[in-house]
């Protein structure tokens, strides 16, 4: 819709959104909107969210420098593209809507974050916690320093946020064509007031929507399982560097190779080119030594005399070769994803559980616990039931009637004991395995158990 907003505004001489255009825009809103939804359905169907509201952001503002080591390269683009668009405007840049808008939207935040913390101390279901957070912090006489502090240090970060929404908006709706005394000239037609082309009008919109994404986590998150802005800041972050990485490219060559427009003077070109340079070879490192710390240190392989051969899935780095090995020959042994296996449950983030349905595919009777939640959010448990308990029982229990039961309940068909399994429940409940299922892909001692015909039958 934004982007049709801008097409339809240069399609009148004026480049104002008339009444129809606003209808024609909500309609293609509420269409694309309607069509993601369909196309989405069978993951709407069995679709349960963590997501339970908004909180306000009071203690953890984000301080310019952690802000810079995310969007290093952006910080000195993207200036540069608003720089030189905001002289291409000159007398038409609209300083006014563009200050009118960024400091509107951010009394909307402050009072967001104001109105969600009165809330919080009024309510009943959440007055509890929100004193029991001051009250650990000290009390308000020492909360109250603490909200001050952080803000102060980080009030740079809101600034430029709001400085780059200034730019934004009054370089994309701009004042009207000004006449030799200043004033505005009401007969003439705006579309010349515009005076950027539509692939710059796009950029700009990239900028502003990135801007605002940023901008938001500031004073408020989504409330989810951790209680914490984390996983607002990693989607909304996510997004925003799609979107900048996208108008700082064309920002680079508008402000350096665009001759259809004006360009800054060769010093002035020369001297912002030294600086992309630099900001864009700073960011080409985080590829080079990122691949080199996961691939090479943190797996151990650098410091390893034999290391694990090297794959595309990583495989034998975060599990043992005879695991690896095994869950390969798992993969291709069986033909499509109409299985259902089982492997050791453990906290998340240990890439020695969960592996089995990471390099397989094939789905398992429960993964990491607290992801599943998260993807379920309050029908978690109702969706589990019992598995947490029924695992462990498997593993365990060295009656076969124990495992037998556990087996047909969850309709399982191949049974992994590698070293977690082991680590995790020992090896006194396997005997019962060997005697009443066959083995397949065995590596070492790690191998699957098949569920024998006659138990599938039974089912």
């Amino acid at each position: 819709p934004g982007a049709d907003a801008l097409r339809r505004m240069f399609r009148h001489d004026r480049a104002r959104l008339r009444r129809d255009d606003l209808i024609a825009l909500a309609a293609l809103g509420v269409g694309l909107l309607a069509v993601g939804f369909l196309l989405y359905l069978p993951f709407w169907l069995g679709f349960r969210s963590q997501a339970g509201g908004v909180l306000p952001n009071v203690f953890n503002p984000t301080r310019t420098q952690q802000l810079f080591m995310m969007f290093g390269p952006f910080f000195v683009l993207l200036p540069l593209f608003l720089a030189v668009e905001a002289r291409r405007a000159g007398r038409r840049m609209n300083w006014r809507l563009g200050f009118g808008v960024a400091l509107g939207l951010l009394l909307l935040l402050l009072l967001a974050l104001v109105a969600l913390v009165a809330l919080g101390l009024i309510l009943p279901a959440f007055r509890g916690s929100a004193l029991s957070i001051v009250e650990n912090a000290g009390g308000w006489d020492a909360v109250w320093p603490i909200i001050i502090n952080r803000r102060l240090e980080a009030l740079l970060t809101p600034v430029l946020l709001i400085a780059g929404i200034v730019l934004v908006v009054g370089r994309l709706f701009p004042r009207r064509s000004v006449g030799p005394a200043g004033e505005a000239a009401e007969d003439e037609p705006q579309k010349a007031a515009l005076a950027y082309a539509p692939s710059t009008g796009f950029a700009l919109l990239l900028v502003g929507i990135g801007l605002l994404l940023v901008l938001a986590p500031e004073f408020v998150y989504l409330r989810d399982n951790f209680g914490t802005r984390m996983n607002t800041i990693f989607k909304f972050y996510y997004q925003a560097w799609v979107l900048w990485s996208v108008a700082a490219a064309y920002g680079v060559y508008t402000f350096f190779a665009d001759h259809q427009l004006p360009v800054p003077s060769a010093g002035v070109r020369a001297a912002a080119g030294a600086v992309t340079a630099l900001a864009l070879f700073l960011g080409f490192l985080f590829p080079v030594y990122g691949v080199y710390s996961r691939a090479l240190v943190e797996t151990g392989r650098i410091a390893d005399p034999s290391p694990p051969p090297l794959t595309l899935d990583g495989g034998p780095s975060f599990v043992i070769l005879d695991d690896y090995e095994a869950i390969i020959c798992f993969d291709q042994l069986i033909s499509g994803d109409d299985v259902v296996a089982v492997e050791a449950i453990g906290p998340a983030y240990r890439s020695e559980y969960g592996r089995v349905a990471a390099l397989s595919g094939v789905p398992v009777l429960l993964g990491w616990e607290n992801h599943e939640g998260q993807w379920r959010g309050a029908t978690y448990a109702e969706a589990a039931g019992t598995r947490p308990q029924d695992i462990p029982r498997l593993y365990r229990d060295p009656r076969w009637e124990t495992a037998q039961e556990i087996i047909q309940r969850y309709g399982i068909d191949y049974i992994f004991f590698g070293r977690s399994e082991r680590d995790s429940y020992g090896t006194g409940g396997e005997d019962k395995f060997r005697e009443n299922m066959d083995i397949v892909c065995q590596r070492g001692t790690s191998r699957f158990y098949r569920v024998r015909p006659v138990e599938t039958a039974a089912r």
